[in-house]
């Protein structure tokens, strides 16, 4: 017996196009209504979802991106898939920093507003813990297979991996659950 059997219609209000490759990535911003998207084309453009239309390139990185964040008061936060983490500002429309973050890429970006911190995964198993200012606080290898995702959560960490598991870390120690 199948678990599903409802079949949902989906309307399309929009189509944006582009791109010359594939769409790894896409963060929404609230304020300005856009819609930023990255992926295999190295591209980051802009969609205005208010507008419609065209997007506009926002910068052209030199490899694939996979991840990308956006954080508030630091800029656009880009996950390469060289290991590279590049910080991006909106308003200048152009990179700021590149950082050497993991041997091989970034699968995911996520924003801590609680503790100030932002915490990088990738294909190496890492997760790396960076400050505001994007220095780098701790490194912590998780498993021998790439981490893909990461989840924050009322006193932990969950992260997917490629191990297939889903490994649990205390937010303030990131010791083992």
């Amino acid at each position: 017996m199948p678990i599903f059997e409802a079949v949902m219609e989906v309307l399309k209000i929009h189509e944006f196009t582009g791109h010359t490759g594939s769409v790894y990535t896409q963060v929404f911003d609230r304020d300005t209504q856009t819609l930023y998207t990255a992926g295999s084309d190295a591209m980051v453009a802009a969609w205005d979802l208010q507008k419609g239309g065209d997007g506009t390139l926002l910068v052209k990185a030199a490899n694939s991106i996979y991840s990308m964040q956006q954080v508030e008061g630091l800029g656009l936060l880009l996950g390469g898939m060289h290991g590279n983490l590049h910080l991006i500002s909106l308003e200048e429309k152009k990179e700021l920093r590149n950082i050497e973050a993991h041997r091989q890429g970034i699968f995911d970006i996520v924003h801590d507003a609680e503790q100030h911190r932002i915490y990088t995964v990738g294909f190496d198993g890492m997760l790396h813990v960076w400050d505001m200012q994007l220095q780098h606080l701790q490194a912590v290898n998780v498993s021998a297979k790439s981490l893909r995702s990461l989840c924050l959560m009322p006193g932990f960490i969950a992260l997917g991996s490629s191990d297939h598991a889903i490994h649990l870390l205390y937010r303030d120690t990131l010791k083992p659950f």
